[in-house]
């Protein structure tokens, strides 16, 4: 009998709580549905790149209609969705507290390169994206120059990326210009450009480039190259000086 009664006891206590939290967030939903400009902790990720600022999000959430919202889901739901029309915001998680605070953390976009090109400047991101850019870069970004519509970027796309992923290639190369054939890059460690030819084979490409890059700026001499050629199977052809 005490067991029993033990029992329902329990069930009572639990079913208390959980009137207690949803009264409580109902109280949350209706209070940050009632404020003009309400609050919400943002956190943006990754932390060391910048695309957009807290207060653009603060912004977003503050213009974000919130009539005809009735319950918490719904809320999030919309917000998430405005939040992550902005191009700069890749992904978008919110939740709302129940002391009414609104959190949302915001996955940035991871831009791979700069297209410049038929009068216009945009970012290919991670996802393979043609996006706007973002006033606020301070990373330094290949840029690619030349014919560039959307079938050159999806071409040109898995080679983008591998630049992106390589330690030692991210950073290093300033430029590529493209014909819609081929490709002729410039880095920012050596004086020479470098005709890397069309896309197949690309790995072995940069492979061949890092190691030639490695021996010249080993070298305590002036580079003595005016053009690196890595368009030959198993061959690296550089172009002297006269």
């Amino acid at each position: 009998m005490k067991t029993v009664f033990g029992h329902i006891i329990l069930i009572a206590l639990l079913i208390l709580l959980a009137l207690s939290i949803g009264l409580s967030y109902h109280r949350a939903l209706r209070k940050w549905s009632s404020v003009s400009h309400p609050q919400a902790v943002v956190r943006l990720y990754p932390e060391n790149k910048h695309y957009v600022t807290e207060d653009d999000i603060r912004r977003i959430i503050a213009g974000t209609p919130r009539n005809g919202v009735q319950d918490i889901p719904s809320l999030v739901h919309r917000l998430e969705s405005e939040l992550e029309r902005h191009p700069m915001v890749e992904n978008a998680e919110v939740w709302l507290g129940p002391d009414g605070l609104l959190h949302a953390e915001i996955r940035q976009i991871t831009p791979i390169a700069v297209v410049r090109g038929n009068g216009s400047v945009s970012y290919i991101d991670r996802r393979g994206k043609v996006l706007p850019v973002s006033r606020l870069q301070k990373e330094p970004l290949p840029v690619l120059t030349g014919i560039i519509g959307r079938a050159e970027v999806k071409k040109l796309f898995p080679l983008l990326t591998y630049i992106h992923r390589q330690a030692r290639l991210h950073g290093q190369v300033r430029r590529m210009e493209y014909d819609g054939n081929n490709l002729r890059l410039y880095l920012r460690t050596l004086s020479s450009p470098v005709v890397f030819g069309d896309t197949d084979d690309y790995r072995w490409k940069f492979y061949k480039l890092l190691e030639i890059e490695k021996y010249l700026t080993g070298r305590k001499a002036a580079n003595p190259y005016t053009e690196i050629n890595l368009m030959f199977d198993n061959q690296i052809v550089c172009t002297k000086n006269n």
